[in-house]
C-alpha cells in the first residue's frame, strides 16, 4: 500500500491488520450490517494486487500466456482470465482491464511477485515492460444500489460504465464495473492523490468507509473466487466456473496449460467445481472439505471466507461435483456442518 495513501486511510479512522489491510473504520459489524441493509460502502481493495504490463508486444505476449482472448480487452471493456502451469493448474486469475496503453491486472495481492516473477522468465524476446504496482496504485471499491449515482455525483461524469466489465479512462482515475450478481459494484484505480479526493467527495455523497470483509463477501456472493497463495496450483480454470464466468476462450489459440483444459471441455468430463457455502466458523483458503462418503479423502478445499454479519461465515470451494450432495464437513470428517447455498449464475457449463 503507497504510505502516502495508508496515511489518508489512518487520519480517516481506518485499523489495519498485519499485512496492512484494512480491517474496518471502527465499527466491523455496521460495516457488514450495510451490505445487508443495500446501504453503498467504500472499500480500499489493497487485497487486490496490481500488476501492469505495457510495451509494443504486451497484447502478443499475453494472447500466448493467457486463458482468455486478450484481443478482447479494450479501453471500454475487460474480462475474467487465467494463468495455468502447463499442467493447467491456475497460478492465478484475475480481473484485467486496458488503460493509459497498458493492461493492468487485479489478483490476489500475494501472488503479485510470483506472477511477475514467471511473466518475465517467459517473455523472452517480447517488448513488453512488467511491473508489480501494487505500492504505487490505489484500488478502490463502491456497491450498493446507488452507487452509479453517488460516483456520478462525485466525478462530474455522465459517461460511467453501466454494464458489466465496461470501463472508462477518466484521465487519472480507470472505473470499471464489476460483475457482482445483484449489486452495482465500481472499482477505481488511481494515484494516491486522485483516489483520496474521490473517496472524500464520496463519503460526502454518503457511502459508508468499510473494510476489506464486506467488499469480500460481495465477491463471495458474486460467485467468483480468486486464487491466493494456499490455492495457487490446486485447479484448472473449469474448477473455479471460470467457463461459465466468461474467464476461458476456447477458439483463441495456445497458451499454457492450454491443452488440458480444452481436453477437460471437449474430451472428459469434469469431475469438481466451485459452489457457495455456508460455514459456521471461518477457515483460510486451502481449508479441506469431507464428505461422508469418502473415508479419509478429502472431496475438496475453500478459495475463499467472509463473514455474513449475521453470526456465520460465507465461502467459496471448489468441491466434488458427486460429492457436494453428502454431508459436508470442514477440515475433517467429524469438522463443522456445511451447507449448499445457490450461486448467482447457472453452472450447467460446468
Amino acid at each position: 500500500m503507497h504510505t502516502k495513501w495508508q496515511t489518508f486511510l489512518a487520519s480517516q479512522g481506518a485499523s489495519f491488520d498485519p499485512d496492512g489491510l484494512v480491517q474496518h473504520f471502527g465499527e466491523p459489524q455496521h460495516e457488514l450490517e450495510a451490505v445487508l441493509t443495500g446501504q453503498e460502502i467504500l472499500c480500499d481493495l489493497s487485497q487486490y494486487g496490481l500488476i501492469r504490463v505495457s510495451g509494443p508486444d504486451a497484447e502478443k505476449f499475453l494472447q500466448g500466456q493467457f486463458s482468455n482472448d486478450i484481443r478482447l480487452v479494450t479501453p471500454e471493456r475487460g474480462q475474467l482470465s487465467s494463468y495455468s502451469n502447463p499442467k493447467g493448474r491456475m497460478l492465478a486469475n484475475f480481473f484485467i482491464f486496458r488503460w493509459q496503453d497498458a493492461y493492468w491486472l487485479l489478483l490476489s495481492a500475494d501472488l503479485s511477485a510470483g506472477v511477475v516473477e514467471r511473466l518475465k522468465k517467459f517473455r523472452l524476446m517480447a517488448k513488453a515492460e512488467i511491473e508489480d504496482l501494487s505500492s504505487e496504485y490505489v484500488r478502490i471499491g463502491l456497491a450498493g444500489p446507488d452507487a452509479q449515482s453517488l460516483l456520478t455525483k462525485a466525478t462530474a461524469r455522465a459517461d460511467l460504465p453501466t454494464t458489466d466489465w465496461a470501463s472508462v479512462d477518466a484521465g487519472d482515475m480507470l472505473i470499471a464495473q464489476l460483475p457482482w450478481a445483484g449489486v452495482q459494484a465500481r472499482l477505481v484505480i488511481g494515484k494516491p492523490e486522485a483516489t483520496q479526493e474521490i473517496w472524500g467527495k464520496l463519503v460526502q455523497a454518503g457511502a459508508r468507509p468499510s473494510g476489506e470483509l464486506p467488499w469480500n463477501l460481495l465477491q463471495i456472493r458474486a460467485g467468483i473466487g480468486l486464487v491466493s497463495r494456499n490455492t495457487t496450483e490446486k485447479f484448472i480454470p473449469q474448477e473455479l466456473n471460470l467457463e461459465v464466468l466468461g474467464g476461458i476462450n476456447f477458439k483463441k489459440g495456445c497458451y499454457p496449460g492450454q491443452e488440458i483444459v480444452a481436453r477437460t471441455k471437449y474430451l472428459g468430463r469434469q469431475k469438481s467445481r466451485t459452489y457457495r457455502l455456508l460455514s459456521p466458523i471461518s477457515s483460510d483458503p486451502g481449508t479441506s472439505i469431507h464428505g461422508s462418503t469418502l473415508e479419509g479423502q478429502a472431496i475438496g478445499q475453500l478459495v475463499a471466507c467472509a463473514p455474513n454479519g449475521k453470526g456465520k461465515y460465507e465461502c467459496l470451494a471448489v468441491l466434488r461435483i458427486d460429492n457436494a450432495g453428502e454431508d459436508l464437513r470442514l477440515a475433517s470428517e467429524r469438522g463443522p456442518e456445511l451447507v449448499v447455498l445457490d450461486l448467482p449464475y447457472p453452472t450447467e457449463a460446468a
